[in-house]
């Protein structure tokens, strides 16, 4: 796939989150939204989390805050019984990646970029909001990394993996 047909199916993506009307309060607090038969996105506190279940069972994009994970599986299992095999982070910002510890521990593989890895692990300062991240448990951190381009062949669809050198942080990813 060339980069133009990614960005394409982007920006298609996100015109149907925002078009869709098929939304969801679920008992967790987060709002299910569903996009397409098998792809939906939960909204909530944090980072949107993308998920697609099928056959090859359910694979998530983003987890939010530590202590987000409970919540995420509970309005995950409203709409699919498969488990949760792998979490996709987009970046190190703990709005996105706070709940890679639960689903480590879960046997969840996390994937990310290298550069996402390097940053859990050493941890940093975040300048954004002022704060020192601590360096990242072995269960949070990402167990697949990738360098450029990564593509998952999950439940039907060929899922693209983009690192986006310069961008938010060095370790972001658009899937």
């Amino acid at each position: 796939m060339r980069f133009h047909d990614a960005a394409r199916t982007a920006i298609l993506i996100f015109a149907m989150i925002l078009l869709s009307n098929a939304q969801a309060q679920t008992e967790t607090g987060l709002t299910a939204q569903q996009l397409s038969d098998n792809i939906f996105v939960l909204f909530g506190e944090g980072g949107n989390v993308g998920v697609s279940t099928g056959p090859d069972g359910t694979f998530i994009i983003d987890d939010q805050y530590v202590g987000s994970g409970d919540a995420i599986r509970a309005a995950i299992a409203t709409f699919s019984d498969q488990p949760i095999r792998y979490v996709i982070n987009t970046h190190w910002h703990y709005d996105h990646n706070g709940s890679n510890e639960h689903f480590g521990k879960a046997g969840s593989l996390i994937i990310a970029h290298d550069n996402m890895r390097e940053r859990m692990a050493s941890g940093g300062y975040l300048s954004a909001v002022d704060r020192n991240i601590p360096p990242a448990s072995v269960e949070a951190l990402p167990v697949i990394t990738f360098g450029d381009t990564m593509t998952l062949h999950l439940n039907g669809d060929a899922v693209y993996l983009l690192h986006v050198s310069s961008s938010h942080t060095d370790g972001d990813s658009v899937i």
